[in-house]
C-alpha cells in the first residue's frame, strides 16, 4: 500500500490525482457507473458504460490499447478466465477496450481521487449503496475496538444487505460500550450506513495476502447457529442488545421490519 505525504488538508486522504502523469502512464482513466449485484459496469441502451460525475463513487477503469491488450496488461499465469475478467470492451465507443481496476473510487471538483471500496464489499440497504471501508473507518475510531470488519448480510424478508460489523475489543461488550458504539455510529455515518448487527469475536481472519476475510462472514450471515462463540446484538431502540435464537426466528417469520 502506498501513502502520499500532504503538509496541508488540501488532498488529505486522497489516493493520487488526476493529472498529466497519470494520464501520461496509464491514460486517461475513467470512473463508471456499477450494478451492485452483479459487480458490473452498467450499460446503457446504446450497450456502453456510464461515467459517474464529480463526487459518485463507481469503477475505476485504465485504458488500453484495443490492438495490442498486452502492452499494459500481461495477464495472470495460465488463467485466461481471470485475463478476460479484468478487460472490458466497447466501454464508451465500438472497439475501445479498458482495464478493471475492482476499486470502486470517486474524483472530488479538484481532480483528487479517493478510494470508496472493493468492489463485493460494497453493498445496498434502503436503496442506498454503503461502502465497508467507510462505515469500518467509523468504527475503528472507537476507543474499545481493537479491529472491524464491515460486511453486508442477507435477512429474511428484506431486501438489500443489512450491514454487520465484526468488531474485537479491547474490553468486555458492556452495557456502556454497546452504547457508546452505537453513538458513534450515529455521530459519523448516515442512518442507512449505520450497522445494525455487531458480531462480537476473539480474532478476524485473513487471506492469503493479508485482506480481510469477509466471504465465510457473509455466509454465515447473523444466524445464531453459526456464529460459534462469537456474540451478536442488533440495534435496538438506540443500542446494540443481544441478538439470540429468538430473534432469528422472528427475522424468519417475518415477525421483524427493520
Amino acid at each position: 500500500m502506498g501513502l502520499n505525504y500532504s503538509r496541508n488538508h488540501f488532498s488529505k486522504g486522497a489516493i493520487g490525482r488526476n493529472g498529466t502523469l497519470l494520464r501520461l502512464v496509464f491514460g486517461p482513466p475513467a470512473i463508471v457507473e456499477l450494478d451492485l449485484e452483479t459487480s458490473t459496469p452498467v450499460r446503457d441502451a446504446r450497450g456502453f458504460c456510464r461515467k459517474m460525475p464529480h463526487g459518485k463513487p463507481g469503477e475505476l477503469l485504465f485504458t488500453l490499447d484495443a490492438n495490442d491488450i498486452e502492452k499494459k496488461f500481461q495477464g495472470y499465469l495460465n488463467n485466461a478466465k481471470a485475463n478476460d475478467s479484468k478487460v472490458i470492451k466497447n466501454v464508451f465507443k465500438k472497439g475501445d477496450a479498458y482495464f478493471r481496476t475492482g476499486d470502486m473510487v470517486r474524483y472530488n471538483p479538484d481532480g483528487l481521487l479517493y478510494f470508496v471500496d472493493r468492489i463485493g464489499d460494497t453493498y445496498r440497504w434502503k436503496s442506498e449503496n454503503v461502502s465497508t471501508n467507510e462505515v469500518a473507518e467509523c468504527i475503528s475510531a472507537h476507543p474499545s475496538v481493537q479491529e472491524v470488519n464491515v460486511y453486508g448480510v442477507e435477512l429474511p424478508h428484506h431486501d438489500g444487505r443489512a450491514g454487520c460489523a465484526a468488531l474485537v475489543l479491547t474490553e468486555e461488550p458492556s452495557l456502556q460500550v454497546l452504547s457508546s458504539l452505537a453513538e458513534c455510529a450515529r455521530k459519523g455515518l448516515p442512518r442507512f450506513a449505520v450497522p445494525l448487527f455487531l458480531r462480537v469475536t476473539k480474532s478476524i481472519e485473513a487471506t492469503g495476502t493479508n485482506k480481510q476475510q469477509k466471504h465465510v462472514l457473509r455466509s454465515q450471515g447473523v444466524d445464531p447457529a453459526k456464529a460459534g462463540d462469537d456474540q451478536l446484538f442488533w440495534l435496538k431502540d438506540g443500542t446494540y442488545v443481544r441478538f439470540g435464537e429468538k430473534d432469528w426466528r422472528e427475522l424468519q417469520g417475518g415477525r421483524v421490519k427493520l
